[in-house]
């Protein structure tokens, strides 16, 4: 299935470059080792706090987010480029640090510290879709799912 997103992904963005034009991909990936970061711990830790809430089984199967990662060198496939008249002007494979982990590593941020931040930030992308879930089929008051929210972030941040 990835391999088909890929390909219809360039595909399509083929179609909408102007001749002589530039597509600029920055696409998470595995290098050689499978390595792609370690992401999964924060999905494995939002369900894990999930799990601590009153939720039916059908809410917790809800939260889920689905992610795959491929190596880069599935990536790098020249007669795919070819195939979309797409010419690979440069590769690089490098990790991306989140600057609070760097400043937690230095001694610069306390850990309730970095907690809190690092809070913020997957509450930032994820509790849409959390508070979809909570609000969906209408069996709870907003002010009930507002509560709920509330105590899934701090469950969030103390572990």
């Amino acid at each position: 299935q990835a391999r088909l997103d890929y390909t219809k992904f360039l595909e399509h963005h083929s179609n909408e470059l102007l001749p002589g034009g530039v597509l600029i991909l920055c696409i998470g990936c595995t290098n050689d080792n499978g390595f792609h970061g370690g992401i999964e711990i924060i999905f494995q830790l939002l369900y894990k706090c999930a799990k601590l809430l009153p939720m039916t089984e059908e809410e917790l199967l809800d939260f889920t987010f689905p992610v795959y990662y491929q190596n880069y060198k599935a990536l790098i496939d020249y007669d795919l480029f070819k195939k979309f008249s797409l010419k690979l002007i440069k590769f690089e494979l490098c990790e991306i640090r989140i600057d609070m982990l760097t400043r937690f590593q230095q001694g610069e941020l306390t850990l309730d510290e970095f907690a809190k931040h690092g809070t913020q930030f997957v509450r930032s992308w994820s509790e849409p879709l959390l508070q979809e879930i909570l609000e969906k089929n209408n069996h709870r008051s907003k002010e009930a799912v507002k509560i709920l929210l509330e105590q899934f972030w701090n469950i969030y941040e103390q572990e």
